[in-house]
C-alpha cells in the first residue's frame, strides 16, 4: 500500500516538473508597442523619419541614405555587399498625372531591371498588400549573383506623387529577417506634404 501512495506520488512529481520544463523551454517574447504599432520580431524598435515617410527598423540596425535609396542593414553588414541580407527602402517621384497602375508600374520595373540583371525571375506573381495603411503590391523575385541564389520580396505602393519600393533581399538559407520585414512594412507611414509650399 505504502509503494503504491509513494509511486503515485512520484507520477504526479513528474508529470508536474515535465509540464513545468515545458512551459519554461519555449517563452513567447511579449509585443512592443511603440506609437500604437505593435512588435515582437524587433525587439528594440526605432522610428526613422523622413521627408516623406516614416518606418521603425531595429535599434541595432543602421540605416544608409543614398540619394532617395535607404539601406536598413543587420549588424555588420555593408550596403554594397550584394548577396548579404538587407531591407532597401526606395522612393520615387512619379507624377499625379502618371495615371498608370500599380501592377503596370511594377511590371516596368521588373522589364528595366531584367535587362541588367539576366538571372531575373519572378517567383510568385503580384498580390494586394498593405504599406502601412497603403494598399499595394506584392512580388517575389529570384536572381542569381555570383553563384547564389538571392530571394527579393517587394512591395510597392503609391501616395500623391510618391512611389514607395521595399525590398527585403536574402541569400538562399540565410534569410533571418522575414518577420522583422513584416513588422517594418506594418510600421511604414507617409509624412502628409504641405499644399502650400510652406
Amino acid at each position: 500500500m505504502k509503494n503504491k501512495f509513494l509511486l503515485a506520488i512520484i507520477f504526479f512529481l513528474a508529470i508536474t516538473l515535465a509540464g513545468c520544463g515545458r512551459n519554461n523551454a519555449a517563452p513567447q517574447p511579449a509585443a512592443v508597442i511603440e506609437d500604437g504599432h505593435s512588435f515582437v520580431a524587433i525587439k528594440n524598435p526605432q522610428k526613422m523619419v523622413h521627408r516623406t515617410l516614416s518606418i521603425y527598423k531595429p535599434a541595432d540596425w543602421q540605416e544608409v541614405k543614398q540619394g532617395m535609396i535607404l539601406f536598413y542593414l543587420p549588424p555588420g553588414v555593408i550596403a554594397t555587399n550584394t548577396v548579404a541580407e538587407k531591407i532597401v527602402l526606395t522612393v520615387y517621384s512619379i507624377p499625379k498625372t502618371n495615371t498608370s497602375s500599380l501592377a503596370t508600374l511594377m511590371k516596368e520595373d521588373f522589364v528595366s531591371n531584367q535587362k541588367g540583371m539576366a538571372g531575373l525571375k519572378f517567383s510568385t506573381s503580384s498580390e494586394p498588400v498593405k504599406l502601412g495603411p497603403l494598399s499595394g503590391r506584392e512580388e517575389k523575385y529570384i536572381n542569381q549573383i555570383i553563384g547564389k541564389r538571392i530571394f527579393i520580396d517587394q512591395i510597392d505602393a503609391r501616395s500623391g506623387d510618391f512611389l514607395y519600393k521595399i525590398q527585403h533581399y536574402c541569400a538562399e538559407g540565410a534569410c533571418q529577417a522575414d518577420a522583422i520585414f513584416a513588422e517594418m512594412v506594418a510600421s511604414f507611414e507617409v509624412i502628409p506634404q504641405s499644399t502650400t509650399g510652406k
